[in-house]
């Protein structure tokens, strides 16, 4: 578990793994869609075969940026950040962190709603590493240290924002309607 102290009070709970896979599947599937997508120029835009072969690749990219960017923020709130959507919690609405009989992590608010971190989903060597029991400790102790008793609340649901992957999934995008369009 990755624990970086930034800003006042701001802490951010991520596995090492997952940072170190994003930058691999980043670093060497966008180097090989680059080598298609220049591939694709080299033959004057006649074949759509390489241009299909960068799509997968960026696409690949995309979606490994989009998983492994899952993670807890620490801040005034507990921001639960998810591949497609970002939870973020009051402090005070935080009952307990906890992992459930799979190894995963829940963290329970006082309106009894649940909201699962996939950045601690169970993984199987998490039973010898223990990553989601040092997280779900983390947490507890930062909302005990926020104070007072919990209380209902709602937690609030966004869209995450993935600026490295949303910018691949475009360029996949554009790469498969310009591969289709040579293609037929």
């Amino acid at each position: 578990m990755l624990m970086r102290a930034g800003v006042e009070g701001r802490g951010v709970l991520r596995r090492k793994s997952t940072v170190v896979l994003s930058w691999v599947f980043t670093l060497f599937f966008g180097f090989f869609g680059l080598v298609c997508f220049l591939d694709a120029e080299v033959h004057s835009w006649s074949a759509s075969g390489p241009l299909s072969g960068a799509s997968a690749c960026f696409f690949t990219v995309a979606l490994a940026r989009r998983i492994c960017g899952a993670r807890i923020v620490l801040e005034e709130q507990i921001a639960v950040i998810n591949p497609l959507f970002t939870y973020r919690i009051p402090c005070r609405a935080v009952v307990e962190a906890a992992a459930d009989a799979r190894g995963s992590l829940v963290i329970r608010c006082g309106d009894g709603a649940a909201v699962y971190p996939a950045a601690f989903g169970g993984a199987l060597m998490d039973r010898w590493v223990g990553s989601t029991t040092r997280a779900a400790r983390t947490v507890n102790d930062y909302r005990r240290a926020a104070g007072k008793r919990p209380v209902p609340a709602l937690a609030e649901r966004s869209v995450t924002r993935a600026w490295i992957a949303d910018t691949f999934l475009m360029t996949a995008a554009a790469s498969a309607v310009l591969a289709a369009y040579l293609g037929s």
